[in-house]
This record gives C-alpha cells, sequence and structure tokens, in this order.
C-alpha cells in the first residue's frame, strides 16, 4: 500500500478518482501529517530543511529510465482499472 498526496485541478479528475475509488482500487484519507518542502502547507524551519536535505543525500540514486518504465506500467494499470 502507497500513501500519495494529489492536487485534482479539475472535476473531470475528480471524477476519474472517484471512479477508483467506488471499485475500491483506492481509499480517502481525511488527514495526513506531512512535512515536505514539495508540499503546501505549513513551512519548513531551516533545521528540517537541513534534514531534509540530508535524508536525501542518504537515499540510493534512481535510474530516470528505470522510473519512467515504472511509471508507464502503472499508468497502463490504472487506465485499465478506469475503464
Amino acid at each position: 500500500m502507497h500513501i500519495v498526496t494529489i492536487q485534482v485541478k479539475s472535476v473531470a479528475g475528480m471524477n476519474g478518482i472517484r471512479a477508483l475509488s467506488k471499485k475500491r482500487s483506492i481509499d480517502f484519507v481525511e488527514e495526513v501529517e506531512c512535512a515536505s518542502p514539495a508540499l503546501e502547507g505549513k513551512r519548513l524551519s531551516i533545521q528540517a530543511f537541513k534534514e531534509w536535505i540530508n535524508d536525501a543525500e542518504q537515499q540510493p540514486a534512481l535510474s530516470l529510465k528505470k522510473v519512467r518504465s515504472e511509471w508507464e506500467r502503472k499508468k497502463k494499470e490504472l487506465l485499465k482499472s478506469i475503464k
């Protein structure tokens, strides 16, 4: 299971998400506590930002080709589940 935060910018996009929810492919989580500079919300302190950078530097590097192919595979799965 993965928890993701998304910003839906259109009614059509929200309708697609609702369709996935009805098929039990996804669930809505009411509130998730997440402090990340990539997301809107509360500002990070300088110390929290430095910790975020240090953590990111410790993570293994990802192959862009591998990530793209994985995304394409998951995208196809999602599109099949919507139809």
